[in-house]
């Protein structure tokens, strides 16, 4: 039997029991909780591994595909610059060089298959500045391999994990085709730029002569009728240079190197021109041409008189174009805006073919058309109205364009210009008349008897102009027909000024520059490049090499007078080259009664009649054709000896200098065949240079025989002064111990233009035996004995 205290007891351990219990089974559920945690934390976990496993995997076969797929080469280091990895490309190429490129592979030795010498430790130091920089950086290349070179693009990028490097990334880019087509495009860029300043050499050369010889007309000529036909020579032909330079205009524009020059002009002379340049355009197409001109109009202005001038002449030689039938009408008009200033408008309207709204904006598009089909007949490039445009965007100028397809356009034009002169330009047609008829005697702006000038040209002919427009000023003018003749001269005389022509052969104006100011005690004058190229940025290269001014032939005799008196005067009182007064009276006296002697007029191997046409005059023609042949010979022989010598590039420099003075004489043949041998030379065609060289030497002796007739004059050559004798002999020595054969015989030919005293004689002409010879010791000794002498 249990007594109560041991029932007490029992039920007291079971209630313990039943607490226990509960304990037990609230532990169990969070048993139960937490392993169906634990399961979904793992579940979890292995769905981030094999998501992991698949994204290392995708990564893997994409690194993969990468380094199998890459156009380049590529390499990924360690921070001790051991390759990890590189594309299949660098790998594969590698391999053909005999070189195994793994793990751990040095960088240097992986490199080694693509860059060798030099360019591989340049590669490798790049590496380890931007391993020390902790930069990046990328740079081009050009690595040679035997016969042919590739240009690479080399990056070098640092990889970083936060703030530890843990190598590099290397990616070598082939841009040869690149470069190489970035060099062809700057190639014939340049070859486009060298083409346009040979063209415009090539035609401003005889313009200048013609030019020339126009104002000389204008200058000493008395009769109203030569006067006139004087001035529409030269109102031809600075229309001719006007229209040579717009084939330059375009170039400039594309490069934006455009100028706007403004200067003072007289509207009546600017409607001249182009009143002039127009009319036979409009005559040919049997068209009325209507000119209307406010009266009111002031009559000078101040702007870019050639700019306004061509782009009112594109407007109407598009209008005239594309006008069959009926009219093109020109209004010139002007719109008041303050008291210096002026609105100049335009206004040129035609009945032509017109143009759809929608194909007015094309009309600017260079060497486009419009409605191809329609217009194929029209002539021209379409860079007219491209050009007018950029030129009023310029001068900050306008033109608006209405048209009506099947009926014609007007064309509106609308410059600001400043005012010189109100005074009104009254009745055009009546105004041009009276300034046309006028003989307007050409007066000299200053005379300077005591100022020194040097003029170097290789073209006798240049020289001859340059001497004549200066003439009345009483300027001492010496000429050099080359740049070793010159430097000669400076050493014995003090200049005022020096003009240097370029384009000279063997010594060109800019190094005749340089050598003149490396002389010993060499004066300080005055140095101005002559060009008849016309290329943007001449002035500034002209500058750059050391001259002072610059002047573009052909030469304008006012300018060229303008030039030398500003120059004359620099540094010096006024008084010390400025010694008398102006006496206009005293200039035009010309030499009178002078013909053509017989042996000229008979059977002569050129045309006399183009050669006086020309010159201007018969008395101008036999000038010219005596100066041709005191110096055809000369000439002659160094294109023989350019030739013997294979220097092609002197050869065709003398060529086209040949081809200029043949012209002038009146010996097209000659000169016809002097332009295709200076095109083959530059065009590097050696094979017909030699297939017709024999031509060419063949008509050079026939008309050099023909010339003859003027041996038969006296020639009274100036006594060549003994400094100048010494000093020629020392440049000859110098020379000879550098056993330059050229450089000697250019300068032997110094003597050739003086008298020489026997005993002087006899020495040159030794020094010209032991040349043949090419005996230089004895050339030396010579002079030596010479110098000793003395």
């Amino acid at each position: 039997m249990i007594d109560e205290q041991q029932y007490a007891e029992a039920l007291e351990e079971l209630s313990e029991l039943r607490l226990e219990n509960k304990k037990l089974k609230r532990e169990a559920r969070h048993y139960v909780r937490d392993n169906e945690l634990l399961r979904r934390a793992n579940d979890q976990a292995m769905r981030t591994q094999a998501f992991i496993q698949k994204e290392n995997y995708l990564q893997a076969f994409f690194n993969k595909q990468f380094l199998r797929t890459s156009p380049y080469y590529l390499i990924i280091t360690d921070s001790n610059l051991k390759v990890v990895m590189c594309s299949e490309k660098l790998r594969a190429y590698a391999s053909s060089k005999k070189v195994d490129i793994s793990m751990d592979t040095d960088m240097k030795l992986a490199a080694s298959a693509i860059l060798s010498g030099k360019n591989l430790d340049s590669f490798y130091n790049q590496c380890l500045e931007v391993l020390d920089d902790r930069t990046s950086t990328s740079y081009i290349l050009r690595n040679d391999d035997e016969d042919t070179h590739t240009d690479y693009q080399i990056n070098i990028s640092l990889m970083l994990d936060e703030d530890r490097i843990v190598g590099l990334n290397i990616a070598f880019l082939d841009m040869t085709e690149f470069i190489e087509a970035k060099e062809k495009a700057e190639a014939a860029d340049e070859a486009k730029s060298s083409f346009l300043a040979n063209m415009s050499h090539e035609i401003r050369t005889p313009i200048n002569a013609i030019l020339g010889m126009d104002e000389m007309i204008l200058r000493e000529s008395k009769e109203d009728q030569i006067i006139a036909y004087a001035q529409d020579i030269r109102s031809a032909g600075r229309t001719l240079m006007a229209l040579v330079n717009e084939i330059l205009d375009f170039s400039k524009v594309s490069e934006g190197k455009m100028e706007i020059i403004p200067i003072q002009y007289e509207l009546v002379s600017m409607l001249n021109d182009i009143v002039n340049m127009i009319n036979d355009r409009v005559k040919k197409k049997n068209l009325e041409f209507i000119l209307k001109v406010d009266e009111q109009m002031p009559h000078l202005l101040f702007g870019d008189e050639i700019r306004i001038k061509q782009c009112i002449l594109n407007i109407l030689v598009n209008s005239v174009k594309y006008t069959e039938r009926g009219s093109v009408k020109l209004e010139v008009g002007y719109r008041y805006k303050d008291s210096d200033n002026i609105y100049l408008e335009v206004h040129c309207s035609d009945t032509g073919i017109g143009m759809k709204e929608e194909d007015i904006e094309k009309i600017y598009s260079p060497f486009t058309r419009i409605e191809e089909e329609r217009n194929r007949n029209i002539e021209g490039t379409g860079l007219g109205m491209n050009i007018t445009k950029h030129l009023l965007e310029l001068m900050n100028g306008s033109l608006s364009i209405d048209s009506v397809y099947g009926k014609g356009s007007d064309f509106m034009i609308s410059i600001e210009q400043k005012v010189t002169d109100w005074e009104p330009m009254g009745d055009y047609t009546e105004r041009f008349n009276k300034s046309k008829t006028a003989n307007e005697e050409y007066k000299v702006s200053f005379v300077a008897p005591n100022a020194k000038i040097l003029a170097i040209d290789d073209t006798e002919i240049n020289l001859s102009v340059f001497k004549n427009l200066l003439k009345q000023t009483k300027v001492q003018i010496d000429t050099a027909d080359s740049g070793f003749s010159a430097l000669e001269m400076v050493k014995e005389k003090d200049y005022d000024i020096i003009f240097v022509d370029h384009m000279m052969p063997v010594m060109d104006g800019i190094e005749t520059l340089e050598r003149m100011k490396e002389l010993d005690n060499y004066s300080k004058s005055v140095h101005i490049a002559l060009t008849a190229n016309a290329i943007s940025g001449s002035r500034e290269k002209y500058l750059e090499a050391g001259f002072d001014d610059y002047l573009s032939k052909p030469i304008n005799g006012e300018v060229l007078e303008k030039m030398v008196y500003k120059y004359i005067y620099k540094d010096k009182n006024p008084e010390e080259v400025y010694a008398e007064d102006i006496v206009n009276d005293d200039f035009a006296v010309t030499e009178e009664g002078r013909v053509l002697p017989d042996w000229i007029t008979h059977n002569p191997p050129f045309n006399i009649e183009d050669g006086i046409k020309n010159c201007g005059s018969e008395d101008g023609y036999l000038s010219v054709l005596k100066l041709f042949h005191e110096s055809f010979r000369k000439n002659m022989k160094e294109i023989n000896d350019y030739y013997e010598g294979g220097n092609w590039e002197d050869f065709t420099v003398k060529v086209h200098a040949l081809k200029s003075s043949t012209r002038i004489i009146g010996e097209g043949v000659l000169s016809e065949l002097a332009l295709n041998m200076e095109t083959a030379g530059n065009e590097n065609d050696i094979d017909f240079i030699k297939a017709h060289y024999a031509e060419l030497t063949e008509m050079c002796d026939k008309l050099d025989e023909f010339l003859k007739g003027f041996d038969n004059q006296s020639v009274t050559l100036p006594e060549m002064p003994q400094g100048l004798f010494k000093e020629t002999l020392k440049s000859i020595r110098t020379a000879s111990d550098e056993m330059d054969y050229g450089v000697v015989d250019m300068l032997l030919k110094v003597f050739e233009n003086y008298s020489i005293a026997e005993e002087n004689a006899k020495c040159v002409e030794e020094i010209n035996e032991r040349l043949l010879e090419l005996d230089w010791d004895s050339i030396v000794e010579i002079i030596n004995t010479k110098l000793s002498d003395n």
